[in-house]
């Protein structure tokens, strides 16, 4: 049986009032420091709800907003901005807030703000792309300042796990800023506020004294984008950050060994996948689909592209997520049974262009000519286009970069695959998946309150995505991060979020 090398083909239930705090409990004192972090890339805006928030959200919105709800390490949805909640009808659920948050202007985030943010989220017109994570929502009321009623079209089991991806904002400042104006100097009720801001390349954080999560230890967070990740390992080593995210796996050992420096690593609640449009015609049949997925080796590309920082999957969520099920398993590499369903699907001269980025996921472009490479070698002719993070955000939500592209779908910070089932409706320009069973799923999997019942529509709906293949799935990644011995605190996450409210200078 054929197998390539790859270093010649790539470059190189309901949730309940009383639970604790979680990661959100406040810290005390201030050294006077800065923590230097390098990403592979930036936000465009900081409108924390809007479509060009991209993969560095969670660490850049995190310490500057706050949210209703805060998943914690284990995925457990724990109080945040709200400090309880229950359903009063099943359709109905009823929030209380805290009496003591105020934004870092001044300005108070109460019941209004709740309304007015997810109104804003609610309404289509605005473009903000999280409104697929709270669909459901029909009204938001607000029964008195400190208490909002939240209606859902139909019983909707984790509306408290959702709200915990809407970033909360301040009514009369962002309607004096405008939308413009706001995404460049924003203002949120977290501890640490935006002091200055370039698209896609940087910010500057300053730690408040006014956010009811206490003041951190940091006076300061400079975050930047280096898109190359053997420069983003030159910065940490000559001390120019204290934090690296995405370490290039050939160089994780390594860098484990040099002193003053760690590594550590956290699979995320992510896929890593190729996304194929199954409206083009020469992706229609899915047994073309299956075939491209036999013909890539999975394995090989987590063993020689990730050095293990990532396990083989079949589906899109891993055992770290709800919705995950254990009895499927990765497509098999079988290049030859590949070709013969190709040949038996009457394909001929088939073409893919491959869109992807470099450095906007770990390993992103080496996978996606790792998979070219794949494809070639079972007579399907691929070319590949790198696309800037801004650039892949905007064709993405707008239904571009078709036939084919590798995206990281994540599912946190809910760690439901509700996350990621969700944008594969019918209908969503995100969506290059059409199936009407699986919306039917779908939609059921938003109504069923019973876990049990929910998990089993889940796992239903991983089962056709597998059989359907609308994607190559690769794999499920590990988040590798490189941070210096002075630096205190600082734990990995599945979600991808930094509580730097935590970390501290030794």
């Amino acid at each position: 049986m054929m197998r390539i090398v790859l270093k010649k083909i790539g470059r190189s239930l309901l949730m309940t009032v009383g639970i604790t705090l979680g990661v959100y409990s406040g810290v005390a004192s201030a050294q006077g420091k800065v923590l230097k972090v390098a990403l592979g890339s930036m936000v465009a805006s900081m409108d924390p709800n809007a479509k060009t928030s991209g993969p560095p959200a969670t660490i850049v919105f995190y310490p500057v907003f706050d949210t209703l709800t805060f998943s914690n390490e284990k995925g457990e949805v724990v109080p945040s901005v709200a400090t309880s909640w229950k359903n009063t009808s099943p359709t109905s659920w009823e929030f209380q807030l805290r009496g003591d948050v105020r934004f870092s202007n001044g300005e108070v985030l109460d019941a209004q703000a709740v309304k007015f943010t997810l109104d804003r989220v609610l309404n289509p017109e605005n473009k903000q792309v999280v409104r697929a994570r709270i669909a459901t929502i029909k009204a938001v009321t607000v029964i008195g300042a400190s208490t909002v009623r939240i209606d859902t079209q139909s019983p909707d089991p984790i509306l408290p796990k959702r709200l915990s991806s809407i970033f909360l904002l301040p009514p009369t400042y962002l309607r004096s800023t405008g939308e413009d104006g706001f995404a460049q100097k924003p203002i949120g009720s977290g501890p640490f506020k935006v002091a200055a801001f370039t698209p896609s390349s940087q910010v500057r954080l300053e730690a408040v004294t006014t956010s009811w999560r206490g003041r951190p230890n940091l006076d300061g967070v400079e975050i930047r984008a280096i898109p190359e990740a053997s420069t983003r390992v030159a910065s940490l080593r000559a001390g120019e950050a204290h934090i690296v995210e995405s370490i290039p796996p050939d160089l994780a050992q390594r860098l484990s060994r040099e002193r003053g420096l760690q590594v550590v690593a956290e699979t995320l609640g992510q896929v890593n996948l190729i996304l194929l449009n199954t409206a083009e015609p020469a992706l229609s049949k899915k047994e073309v689909r299956q075939a491209l997925n036999l013909a890539v080796d999975k394995t090989a590309i987590v063993e020689g592209i990730m050095k293990g920082y990532a396990v083989p999957t079949g589906q899109l969520v891993a055992p770290n997520g709800t919705g995950h099920s254990s009895d499927i398993q990765p497509y098999p590499y079988d290049p030859v049974k590949a070709k013969a369903m190709l040949d038996a699907a009457g394909v001929k001269d088939l073409t893919l262009t491959l869109h992807t980025t470099q450095g906007l996921q770990l390993n992103d472009r080496e996978m996606t000519e790792a998979v070219a490479g794949y494809l070639n070698a079972v007579g399907v002719k691929t070319q590949i286009q790198v696309l800037e993070t801004a650039a892949f955000v905007q064709n993405y939500h707008g239904g571009g970069m078709n036939p084919a592209f590798f995206i990281g779908w994540w599912y946190f910070p809910a760690m439901d695959g509700d996350f990621v089932y969700v944008w594969n409706q019918s209908g969503m320009k995100q969506s290059r998946f059409q199936n009407a069973k699986f919306d039917d799923l779908y939609t059921a999997s938003t109504k069923e309150m019973n876990p049990a019942k929910r998990l089993e529509i889940m796992q239903s709906m991983a089962r056709m995505f597998h059989e359907e293949a609308p994607g190559i799935m690769l794999l499920h990644p590990r988040q590798t991060y490189g941070v210096r011995q002075e630096v205190q605190g600082f734990v990995p996450r599945p979600d991808r979020v930094i509580v730097f409210d935590r970390i501290r200078f030794q």
